[in-house]
């Protein structure tokens, strides 16, 4: 019996830590003798319940608002490690680690925020994007803009390459290959870097395909960027490719990326800016 008065005790004491604040300017001592807090109005101090031969004392509890503080930091700190799980899982290339929506050309930007704003405002339940165009326009660029931006709202993404969906394919058995699909579509978006760059295979373009069409059967947003024309997706003549095109097609918007290559514009910057010293003047 003295035992268990023992570990009561040591449970109300450690209330009383935790709790045990000092009284506000605003709070007041209510009809039953306890304090209550000035803000909420709900109690600070509780009497503890009579068990056995314990009796009855008064701690310190929590109040209305120090419950609500208490949860929200708590919820903070689970956003947090979400946040820090999400961008670790990821598998976004590491020069895109730090791209922001800021970095963007005005034209790029706009439509970038147009977008989010619909993804935030329906939860993730939207049309997927298909960002194509020509060779080093900033596709990959502006998806990895997306990427990062809804990370940082906590939302989960998964980035691969054509070529990866290939290369990580030919490891896996039918089956295991099932099992690996189905874990890269649990993500709330899955971008799909490069689509059209991996070899045309018959084993790597089933692998695709099997990967794109049960992500789009999810409905879940994907957003694929190619050095594909839109055109030539429609009038694809090797259907193997074409049924993958299809699908994407499907659950997609097509936004077309223009402009000078962003590769051959920082080559230029880099030149500029070393040729004097490279090059003597």
């Amino acid at each position: 019996m003295n035992e268990l008065n023992r570990v009561f005790s040591e449970i109300f004491d450690n209330c009383e830590e935790n709790y045990g604040l000092e009284p506000m300017p605003d709070d007041y001592i209510g009809d039953d003798g306890l304090i209550y807090c000035g803000s909420c109005h709900t109690k600070k101090q509780c009497f503890t319940p009579r068990i056995l031969t314990f009796e009855p004392r008064i701690v310190s509890c929590p109040c209305k608002c120090q419950q609500e503080r208490e949860a929200a930091e708590k919820a903070q700190r689970e956003f947090v490690q979400r946040v820090r799980r999400n961008t670790a899982n990821a598998n976004i290339p590491t020069h895109y680690g730090n791209t922001k929506l800021e970095m963007l050309d005005e034209a790029n930007r706009n439509f970038a925020v147009r977008y989010l704003a619909d993804f935030y405002e329906n939860s993730g339940d939207t049309i997927g994007l298909l960002l194509y165009g020509d060779v080093g326009t900033g596709k990959s660029f502006l998806a990895s803009c997306l990427a990062n931006d809804m990370l940082s709202k906590g939302y989960s993404v998964r980035w691969l390459s054509a070529m990866q969906i290939v290369e990580q394919g030919a490891f896996y058995s039918d089956e295991d290959y099932r099992r690996y699909v189905d874990d890269i579509i649990r993500p709330d978006v899955l971008i799909i870097d490069d689509l059209g760059a991996e070899r045309g295979t018959e084993f790597a373009m089933e692998r695709v395909f099997s990967l794109v069409d049960t992500r789009v059967s999810s409905d879940k947003p994907l957003i694929v960027t190619t050095n594909v024309d839109i055109n030539a997706m429609g009038q694809c003549s090797d259907l193997r490719r074409k049924r993958t095109f299809d699908r994407v097609l499907s659950a997609t918007f097509p936004y077309v990326m223009r402009g000078v290559s962003r590769r051959m514009r920082s080559a230029k910057e880099n030149f500029d800016r070393y040729k004097d010293l490279f090059l003597g003047k």
